[in-house]
Order: structure tokens, then C-alpha cells, then sequence
């Protein structure tokens, strides 16, 4: 994280004219720290995906009936972490519907 936001600052400052040393060491260049911008971009996008996608789980949650807090908290953390893959298998859970008496 804090590489991507060092890049961001390196990325703007002006190029500098490589020395033997700098080619020969393969030091950075504007086509590696564009490749670097890409890379925290696609990063902090990645997280912020996963964030809905946790936001979304607690909604699931919710709507399907799920209202113990430690078990929305578990939901919401394992979506965090593993994305689309865990919200599939929320989204398919049906609850069954307990008969009212």
C-alpha cells in the first residue's frame, strides 16, 4: 500500500536523463511506473469491490433472514476477504420458512 502511493508522488516528478549505471542495474523507468500506477489503481479498486460486495452481504444477511450480528460480522468479513466467490453462496442461500402456529 504504501509502495502505490510512493509511485503516485515518483510518477509525477519529471523524468531524469539515465546514467550507464542507472541502464545497466535496470533503475525505473517512465514505462515501469506507469506499469506501477496501473498495477496500485487496479489494487485499491480490487479492495474497493470487495467492500461493496461486503456491504452487500449485509444487506443479504438481513433480507434473508440471517439477524444474529456475530454471524452478519462473519459474513461480511469472509466476503471482504474472498469477494464474488463468498456472496454466491449467500446469494443462493434460500432459508426455509419455519411454519407459524
Amino acid at each position: 500500500m504504501v509502495g502505490c502511493l510512493l509511485a503516485s508522488e515518483y510518477s509525477l516528478s519529471e523524468p531524469r536523463t539515465p546514467g550507464l549505471l542507472h541502464s545497466v542495474l535496470g533503475g525505473p523507468s517512465s514505462h515501469r511506473t506507469t506499469q506501477w500506477a496501473d498495477f496500485c489503481f487496479r489494487y485499491w479498486l480490487a479492495w474497493l469491490i470487495h467492500v461493496g460486495e461486503a456491504l452487500y452481504s449485509m444487506v443479504l444477511c438481513r433480507s434473508k433472514g440471517i439477524t444474529n450480528g456475530r454471524a452478519q460480522l462473519l459474513w461480511f468479513l469472509q466476503t471482504l476477504l474472498l469477494g464474488i466467490a463468498s456472496l454466491s453462496i449467500l446469494i443462493a442461500y434460500r432459508p426455509k420458512h419455519r411454519k407459524q402456529t
